[in-house]
C-alpha cells in the first residue's frame, strides 16, 4: 500500500507541478488550471464594475462556486505531493511540508484558500492573489532569464539589502520622532502621535510628496529638506546594490 500511495503521489506531483509537460495529463492540467485562474482574475476585475457585477451576477457566482472547491482541492494536493519534489527540500513528511507551506507561492495559495472558505462570512475576495500561481503554471518565468539573474542577485546580496532596510527604518523612525517634536503642538491632528508622523516620514523619505501632511514650523520644514536629501541617497542604495550584483553575475 505504501508503494502504491507513493506512486500515486509522484504521478499527481508530476501532473500538478508540470515537471514533465510533454505528458498529456500534465499539459492538460497546467492549461486547465491557468485558464481557471485567468477567468477568476478577470471575474474579480470585472466584478468591481457595479454595472457588470449586476448584469452578470449569476455568471460570476457560478464561476466562484465551481472554482472555490477546485482551488481548495488543488492546494491540499500540492501540500500532499510536495514531498516528491526533485530538490529534496520537502522530503520529510512533516518538516518538509511545513517548509513548503512557508514558500511564497504556498503562502499566497493559503491566503486565497482561507478567503474562499471565509467568503460567506466576510465577503472579501482575494482571488487576484492567484496571479503569481498563474505565471508559474504557464511557465513564463522559465523564458525570462533576467528573472533568474534577479533571484540569484537577491539571494547573494540579501544581507546587504537587509542592512539597507534597517538603515531606512532607523531614518524613518528618527525623522518621525523629530517631526513629532517640532509639529505635534502646532498640528495635533496630523502629527499628534509618532505613528501618525511616520506617514509623513515615509512619504518624505521616498520623495513621493503627496502633500496631504506638511510641517509648518521652520524647524519642521528644515527637517523635511534634510530628510528629502537623505531619502534620495538612501533609496538609491538598493538599486546600486542590485545593479552591481547583476553586473558581477552577467560578467561571469
Amino acid at each position: 500500500m505504501g508503494v502504491s500511495t507513493g506512486r500515486i503521489r509522484t504521478v499527481v506531483f508530476e501532473a500538478l507541478e508540470g515537471q514533465h509537460r510533454t505528458q498529456p495529463l500534465s499539459s492538460f492540467l497546467a492549461w486547465l488550471l491557468a485558464s481557471l485562474i485567468a477567468f477568476n482574475i478577470l471575474a474579480f476585475v470585472m466584478g468591481t464594475v457595479p454595472s457588470t457585477a449586476r448584469d452578470h451576477a449569476l455568471l460570476f457566482a457560478t464561476l466562484f462556486s465551481i472554482s472555490a472547491p477546485l482551488f481548495i482541492v488543488e492546494y491540499l494536493l500540492r501540500v500532499w505531493v510536495c514531498t516528491s519534489h526533485d530538490s529534496g527540500l520537502y522530503r520529510e513528511p512533516l518538516t518538509g511540508r511545513l517548509r513548503y507551506l512557508l514558500t511564497p507561492l504556498a503562502l499566497l495559495d493559503l491566503i486565497v484558500v482561507f478567503s474562499l472558505c471565509l467568503y460567506p462570512l466576510w465577503g472579501l475576495d482575494l482571488r487576484f492573489l492567484r496571479l503569481p500561481r498563474l505565471i508559474s503554471t504557464i511557465g513564463v518565468i522559465r523564458y525570462l532569464p533576467d528573472m533568474t539573474i534577479l533571484e540569484r542577485v537577491l539571494r547573494r546580496e540579501r544581507r546587504t539589502l537587509a542592512s539597507v532596510l534597517v538603515v531606512m527604518f532607523v531614518l524613518l523612525f528618527i525623522a518621525s520622532c523629530m517631526v513629532w517634536v517640532f509639529e505635534h503642538q502646532r498640528q495635533p491632528d496630523q502629527f499628534g502621535t509618532v505613528p501618525r508622523a511616520m506617514w509623513w516620514g515615509m512619504v518624505t523619505l521616498t520623495t513621493v510628496g503627496y502633500g496631504d501632511v506638511v510641517p509648518i514650523s521652520p524647524y519642521g520644514r528644515a527637517l523635511g529638506v534634510v530628510i528629502m536629501l537623505l531619502g534620495i541617497a538612501t533609496f538609491a542604495l538598493p538599486a546600486g546594490i542590485l545593479a552591481s550584483g547583476s553586473s558581477c553575475l552577467t560578467a561571469r
